[in-house]
């Protein structure tokens, strides 16, 4: 018998059953057709959803994948699983890979250095948690299917804990200030103020040019591993930023540009739709603390 002990300190769901973990955070090697079963979309493959609800694998055949964006790096200590809840469909064993760019993948192992099988569901609707024989940090995680009851289907949660994926910029702890902004106008709010990801404003600069920037004082020295963005909710035009860059300061007067993979040009960042939230993720750079 051997007995895994990780500490309460490091058993945290890390998003999927709360919604933290957003739908484009999760993919799949395939998933069955919509028009086939529309039940089986990749934004279900999470605990506890509805009965029939879950990801399908696209095809009845081994080694189909779910993966999931944490985001950061996350140290992972186990998974939980669960079948599509209709009464016949899970997922019986799996294999689990995890890499931190989505390039370089490694493979759980087990005492003898071979790939670790993990024991799945015995049903469609009850809970397995697999605990790792080693916790791995990493930001992705795949679950690979090798065995299945009747179709390959999976709801799932990844149990750990991370370090560095708070909001931070946000009132009372931050202070934005801004190149500009326009004044305030009815209902209408554009000040610094109005820019932090929660407001349902915006910040708005006065003029309409390149060299206009919002600032947030976070404080003390603070790591920071990531930008959310997002345009301005509050009026009926659709205004939002489609590109910027991005610099750094610890006293306000000597700024560096967060540079490119080269290291030599600043790193801009797209965005293309006022709605949607658009998360900046780089090596250094996502948000933390």
């Amino acid at each position: 018998m051997q007995v895994f002990t990780y500490g309460l300190e490091c058993a945290d769901p890390m998003g999927l059953m709360s919604g933290a973990v957003e739908d484009w955070q999760i993919s799949a090697s395939s998933i069955k057709s919509s028009n086939e079963a529309p039940s089986c979309s990749i934004r279900y493959a999470r605990l506890f959803q509805p009965t029939g609800n879950a990801w399908c694998a696209g095809n009845k055949r081994a080694l189909e994948w779910l993966q999931v964006d944490l985001g950061v790096p996350t140290k992972i200590t186990s998974l939980m699983t669960q079948g599509r809840a209709d009464g016949k469909e899970w997922v019986k064993s799996y294999l689990v890979s995890h890499s931190m760019d989505a390039f370089h993948w490694s493979f759980c192992q087990d005492t003898y250095g071979s790939r670790q099988v993990f024991d799945g569901n015995v049903d469609s609707h009850s809970i397995k948690q697999s605990y790792l024989r080693d916790p791995v940090v990493a930001r992705f995680v795949r679950i690979h299917v090798l065995e299945w009851h009747d179709y390959p289907s999976m709801r799932l949660e990844v149990v750990g804990c991370q370090e560095c994926n708070k909001v931070i910029s946000s009132p009372p702890k931050a202070k934005l200030t801004a190149s500009s902004f326009r004044p305030w106008h009815k209902q209408l709010t554009c000040t610094p103020e109005d820019g932090h990801i929660y407001s349902p404003g915006a910040w708005c600069p006065k003029k309409k040019n390149v060299n206009q920037w919002l600032q947030v004082d976070l404080g003390p020295p603070t790591t920071i591993t990531g930008i959310t963005t997002k345009g301005r909710g509050d009026g009926h035009r659709k205004h939002w930023v489609t590109f910027y860059m991005l610099s750094y300061s610890n006293d306000s007067l000597n700024w560096n540009f967060y540079k490119d993979d080269n290291h030599l040009d600043p790193k801009g960042v797209q965005k293309s739709s006022s709605d949607g939230v658009k998360i900046a993720r780089g090596k250094e750079l996502i948000n933390a603390e």
